[in-house]
């Protein structure tokens, strides 16, 4: 529900069609290829946040592809905290010695690892991280986010500077899927 109402504000306040990779895309057989060619096609990257996405193989592939973007392009990359564990204030909290594990929302945990806690301290901290939708449900809340969307919108008609790119890579391993900065 909170996906398609923020899509809905995305589209209303923009006038562009909003392309979310939503969970019928993930049962395509090209995926991660549809996946890749909407992050690079895109003007603007909004990634919902969560520490559980930090957990996700496409998830992080996503954010990888966004931050070469940003680089190379000047892509805007908006960050929206859906995780109340996962704010500016408290990623600033986050040690970049540790891994740590993350309510997977099925009653159990996956694990974040520490490559993957070093690249988002260093690349996405550096974001604005909109924090509206971490607010109950109200009519003050959905205000709230439509004045955050339109920022959004409004600060994306701005130009980035481009910047050497990271290079960034995404394992898979038994324990989850990292993100890690190589040489």
């Amino acid at each position: 529900a909170m996906l398609s109402l923020f899509e809905a504000l995305v589209e209303r306040a923009s006038g562009d069609l909003a392309w979310v990779d939503k969970l019928l895309l993930a049962l395509e057989d090209q995926f991660v290829a549809r996946m890749k060619e909407g992050v690079h096609a895109a003007k603007v990257v909004i990634l919902l946040l969560s520490k559980l996405y930090l957990s996700r193989p496409n998830c992080l592939r996503e954010l990888k592809w966004a931050i070469e973007q940003h680089c190379t392009q000047g892509t805007h990359i908006f960050a929206v905290s859906v995780d109340k564990e996962f704010t500016f204030r408290e990623m600033q909290k986050w040690s970049v010695e540790e891994a740590f594990e993350a309510d997977d929302g099925k009653g159990g945990v996956v694990r974040v690892g520490v490559e993957t806690v070093r690249v988002v301290k260093k690349w996405v901290a550096q974001f604005n991280i909109y924090e509206e939708w971490l607010a109950e449900e109200s009519e003050e809340a959905v205000r709230n986010q439509a004045a955050a969307v339109e920022k959004m919108i409004s600060n994306a008609a701005n130009p980035l500077q481009v910047q050497p790119v990271p290079r960034l890579e995404v394992r898979e391993l038994p324990s989850g899927a990292v993100l890690a900065e190589g040489a």
